[in-house]
């Protein structure tokens, strides 16, 4: 059992090595004095793309192992995805930075393949398990890699379009849709019925997976709409989409609430899922009222590319920090005491980077002159954040080097 955990702990890190890797080149790009039309793009992509695909990857197979109480697949086999995904995220990355076309294709084709297999190993998974009450997760798993595999080709349909073409806009805007709100939000959302009781320490409400059920068709009929119908400059058939997947959103979150009002979040990893949530609502209700009253599809396009930052900041990095400060203490292992001490090591300061966070989220989202102080707000907290997610690591090693316990 201690070589299966030791196995285990290794994996973890190493493919959690990943996520933290891209986000520390996505701050240094941020903060690196670059000046190419393709910067803003490669920092979005850096955490979008690199850090937060990776983990939904990493992640998404082991909550299903989890979950569902299934064998634990090869790990061969989920680390040559690993491998297959980044090179495809370097490719793009690279090819969309500077104008290759083959690189782009290539990545792209990548990309789809790297989901394509890991969609199938879930639905392996979960059909080993089709009595477990939590085999419904697995759906919004499957649903947001359809929504990945779209926001691909329309995001390769994007970087084909010259400055000026009347479908750039429209196939920019949809590939935002697919992933953010697909991709992105389903994996999220899917998660956080099973997760959000977890991190509280509180027991499940009743009629939780329930709520899953009803609120899928809704979230995944939304996405899948509304980036289509941008995609066709379809103005109003988009508004539908988006308020048909803000329904399904209101579904999810009654059993969110609910556990909230059963225990409210009292710590850091609590705090910043929840509102990395509520970011999330915000985001949907103000897309909802740009759609509305943009009075033109390039004008919309303006006002989701400024917005998209503090969305990506509030909803997806804040998720990120708070799941990690509460998984990185688990995967570290070591015994109740030790994982008391990682967290307190992952805590510290937390108050004030929280707070630094939100603020500089809020600050991006209201631009002009205070966007440079948001940025600044937030690289201080993340890059905090990693910088203590190293230490906590390296001293969690020594401990175990110490107490004469194998590496893990």
């Amino acid at each position: 059992m201690a070589q299966v955990g030791n196995t285990r702990r290794s994996w973890h890190l190493r493919a959690n090595a990943l996520v933290f890797g891209y986000a520390a080149l996505g701050l240094i790009t941020l903060l690196a004095p670059l000046n190419f039309d393709k910067h803003r793009w490669l920092v979005v992509h850096l955490f979008l793309l690199g850090s937060v695909t990776n983990a939904i990857v990493t992640w998404t197979e082991h909550f299903t192992v989890t979950l569902l109480r299934v064998p634990q697949p090869s790990r061969g086999g989920s680390a040559w995805r690993l491998v297959v995904l980044n090179l495809a995220v370097v490719a793009l990355l690279v090819g969309v930075s500077i104008s290759n076309s083959p690189l782009v294709i290539a990545g792209a084709i990548l990309l789809v393949i790297v989901i394509g297999t890991h969609s199938v190993n879930l639905y392996r998974l979960s059909n080993k398990a089709l009595q477990n009450r939590f085999a419904g997760t697995v759906r919004f798993y499957l649903a947001a890699a359809t929504c990945l595999v779209l926001g691909i080709v329309l995001g390769t349909l994007a970087a084909f379009q010259k400055e000026g073409s009347v479908h750039l806009d429209s196939f920019h805007v949809s590939h935002v849709h697919a992933n953010l709100l697909g991709w992105i939000g389903l994996t999220v959302l899917g998660t956080f019925f099973t997760f959000w009781p977890t991190i509280l320490r509180t027991k499940m409400v009743d009629g939780v997976m329930k709520a899953a059920r009803r609120a899928l068709p809704f979230l995944f009929s939304g996405v899948f709409v509304s980036s289509i119908a941008l995609a066709m400059d379809q103005r109003l058939l988009t508004i539908l989409g988006m308020v048909i997947y803000a329904i399904g959103l209101a579904i999810a979150s009654v059993p969110f609430i609910r556990t909230w009002m059963q225990k409210p979040p009292r710590d850091f990893a609590a705090l910043s899922v929840s509102f990395s949530a509520t970011w999330l609502v915000l985001g949907v209700l103000a897309d909802i009222l740009a759609l509305s009253f943009a009075k033109d599809l390039p004008a919309y396009a303006g006002l989701l590319d400024h917005f998209v930052p503090a969305f990506l900041f509030g909803f997806v990095g804040q998720l990120l920090l708070g799941a990690l400060t509460f998984l990185v203490p688990v995967i570290l292992g070591g015994g109740p005491s030790s994982v008391r001490r990682h967290i307190v090591q992952l805590s510290l300061f937390w108050k004030t980077r929280f707070l630094f966070f939100n603020l500089g989220a809020l600050l991006l989202a209201l631009g002009d002159g205070l966007t440079q102080v948001g940025y600044a707000l937030l690289a201080l907290s993340l890059g905090t954040f990693i910088g203590l997610v190293i230490y906590t690591v390296r001293a969690g090693a020594r401990v175990s080097n110490d107490s004469g316990q194998l590496p893990r």
